[in-house]
């Protein structure tokens, strides 16, 4: 072997045993200390955060909400220390920790931490007994707003023209590309929705906070905070390294401590595409063979392909016939996320949870006008009179549109049939409450769409009572990343191309 190649060997193992170290640094954790569960909220993108979530999924917003019943109870934890920066996530989440947050508050102190805050951090914040922002700190809590970026005439100056076919008459997203502004239909769903989401906020913040809160809102922003002082939106003003508690105990090292009965909880989040629908099905096909009883499905998703989610759907009923399948819907379970959902043998949502919208749509772009500006034309050879079948590139015809509506109405009535057969609503009565309509969870229980109100803790109140237990129960997140050896030495080769080889290596 020669000299450079030893150096190089060296490098690398020198990176691989940093990185365990790292790792095993990071994953060590001193149990059952005392002092204040400190949690921070927020995502951050420096360095150090990247590379520990390469080995390590963060605790969920649902996972942060079950330790607040067991610190709440705890005798070594003496209180909770908030740290909250901007939230990228819906407001059934925020809620769901909040009414943790509160609970815990009614027993032992807490704080709340917050720089700059828009309404979805400062309703979080006002769970906590004191709320603390330093002097140039921002509160931007002037109510709620739903935007729409509508880009009708950007397409047309293009030349590109969107063929939108759906079912369901309220189903809008498409919106954005055919139209300059929300349809009738669309703007009736957002302001019901709006107001089930404001007056679930406004009742709540009025309430810890002692306060008009309608009226504190409809004078925002709070840019000033001693303004915020006066209308009691806020305890005092303070810099964080003043205010943090010396002795705290971090939720990730707490999770390790809980001790009780495990539920699996599957979590099914973001868009459902082709790669979800794998991941999920995966799980579920193990769980099939495992020993558990009961099963959560945690569903934060908008939707997504109709296709996957069936797949998925057809998992979860498979899974059903051997165990409990329950599911606990976060911020978002709307579209091919109830489609999801129905399969489960009941459903709980957070009232400010978006969920509903059943309903299908697909959107077909057409280049035909920006071809001819830009000066490409298509000549076609085919060998069956419809072997150029939705090709972008010439006018979409009847026959086209007819099929695709064709597939888009029976994928519709697949999704109706499903949320009929999981919720035991006859047909003619879903029929009035589908057509893509969105509803707040408030509205989905009233409409038979789930069977309670509330977030994880009440899902595993339900899993308790399947299964005949007085102890504790704990939700814990079934195929959660762990660190592995494949994972160092996938990062360490990742870090040795980037940064150690040099930018014009030389062959010899």
């Amino acid at each position: 072997m020669s000299k450079n190649a030893k150096i190089w060997l060296g490098i690398v193992l020198g990176v691989l045993v940093y990185a365990f170290f790292c790792v095993f640094a990071m994953s060590s954790s001193r149990r059952g200390a005392e002092g204040i569960l400190y949690i921070e909220l927020g995502k951050k993108s420096d360095f150090k955060t990247v590379l520990r979530e390469r080995f390590y999924t963060p605790p969920s917003l649902s996972e942060v909400a079950q330790t607040q019943g067991f610190a709440r109870m705890d005798e070594k934890i003496k209180g909770l220390f908030l740290k909250i920066s901007l939230l990228d996530c819906a407001w059934g989440e925020v809620e769901e920790l909040r009414k943790a947050i509160l609970e815990f508050s009614e027993k032992k102190p807490s704080v709340a931490y917050i720089e700059y805050a828009t309404d979805k951090e400062y309703y979080l914040a006002s769970a906590c007994d004191t709320v603390i922002v330093p002097p140039l700190g921002l509160l931007l809590v002037d109510g709620l707003s739903a935007q729409g970026m509508f880009q009708k005439g950007l397409w047309e100056k293009l030349g590109v023209e969107w063929k939108v076919i759906k079912a369901g008459k309220y189903k809008s997203a498409p919106e954005v590309f055919t139209r300059d502004k929300f349809s009738e239909e669309a703007r009736k769903n957002l302001e019901k929705l709006l107001d089930d989401i404001f007056s679930v906020y406004a009742e709540d913040v009025a309430d810890a906070r002692k306060i008009p809160f309608e009226s504190v809102v409809n004078e925002g922003p709070y840019l000033v905070i001693e303004k915020a002082k006066e209308k009691n939106l806020v305890d005092r003003t303070g810099y964080f390294e003043d205010v943090v508690p010396e002795r705290k105990v971090k939720v990730r090292d707490y999770l390790k401590r809980i001790r009780g009965r495990r539920i699996p909880v599957v979590e099914i989040n973001g868009e459902i595409n082709e790669k979800l629908a794998e991941k999920v099905i995966k799980k579920l096909k193990k769980l099939e063979k495992s020993f558990h009883k009961v099963v959560i499905l945690r569903i934060d998703s908008p939707g997504g392909d109709v296709l996957s989610a069936d797949l998925i759907w057809r998992e979860v009923k498979k899974l059903g016939e051997k165990k409990h399948v329950l599911v606990s819907c976060g911020g978002v379970c709307a579209s091919g996320g109830y489609y999801i959902a129905s399969g489960g043998e009941w459903i709980c949502a957070l009232p400010t949870t978006i969920t509903g919208s059943i309903g299908v749509f697909t959107l077909l772009p057409r280049f035909e006008e920006l071809y001819k500006k830009i000066g490409i034309s298509f000549d076609t050879v085919k060998k069956g009179e419809h072997a150029d079948f939705l090709f972008p590139g010439k006018e979409l015809s009847d026959y086209e549109e007819r099929k695709i509506q064709e597939f888009i109405d029976y994928a519709y009535e697949t999704f109706l049939e499903r949320v009929s057969e999981g919720r035991k609503i006859p047909l003619d009565s879903l029929r009035g409450i589908a057509e893509g309509i969105v509803y707040s969870g408030l509205d989905a229980l009233r409409l038979g769409l789930v069977d309670k109100l509330g977030g994880i803790e009440v899902a595993l109140d339900k899993a308790k009572e399947i299964l005949g237990v007085k102890g504790r129960v704990i939700g814990y997140k079934y195929g959660r990343k762990r660190w592995a050896f494949e994972d160092i030495l996938d990062f360490s080769s990742r870090f040795f191309i980037l940064y150690l080889l040099p930018v014009n290596p030389v062959i010899e």
